[in-house]
């Protein structure tokens, strides 16, 4: 795939891809948008987004991807703009390396065992307009807390008592 010049988005949605096969892909540096949905990748090995420096966008909605992964994407693509984790297998710790993320403009992390711990590390991310958040456990002091931080960031959650 590193040979393919031009190439910007690559769809391995619905695939059998896993981390053996993904740390394999490496490149190409044209790539900006990834979708990894509903594949088997869970740490996403950084050796397989080496070589895409322009990645922007990248879908990992129903993988198996983890915070680990999570971890590891963000090392390695901290240029992220939009990234999707929803129905995936993160937790309270995602938000530890999602705070480095300074370029990031929407996280969908919908449907997620996400209860709100660590959400506020969120705050400082000054590019965030969006987080969905529907289907989550996300507790209201936290949803209070980042709200009062972060009043222009639309939180899009489905409880009405938020």
């Amino acid at each position: 795939i590193s040979k393919l010049k031009g190439l910007s988005i690559l769809d391995f949605s619905f695939t059998d891809m896993n981390d053996k096969t993904f740390s394999k892909l490496n490149g190409p540096s044209t790539v900006e948008n990834m979708d990894l949905s509903r594949t088997l990748v869970k740490d996403l090995a950084a050796n397989g987004l080496k070589g895409m420096p322009n990645l922007q966008d990248i879908d990992l909605s129903d993988s198996s991807l983890n915070d680990a992964g999570v971890a590891n994407l963000v090392k390695a693509c901290p240029q992220l703009k939009f990234l999707t984790l929803t129905g995936t297998h993160v937790t309270d710790e995602c938000f530890l390396s999602l705070q480095k993320l300074q370029h990031l403009v929407k996280l969908k992390i919908k449907r997620t065992a996400i209860s709100g711990k660590n959400f506020d590390k969120l705050v400082g991310l000054k590019s965030l307009v969006k987080i969905s958040l529907a289907g989550t456990h996300l507790q209201k002091e936290y949803v209070q807390k980042f709200r009062k931080a972060r009043p222009t960031c639309r939180l899009a959650i489905d409880d009405p008592e938020f």
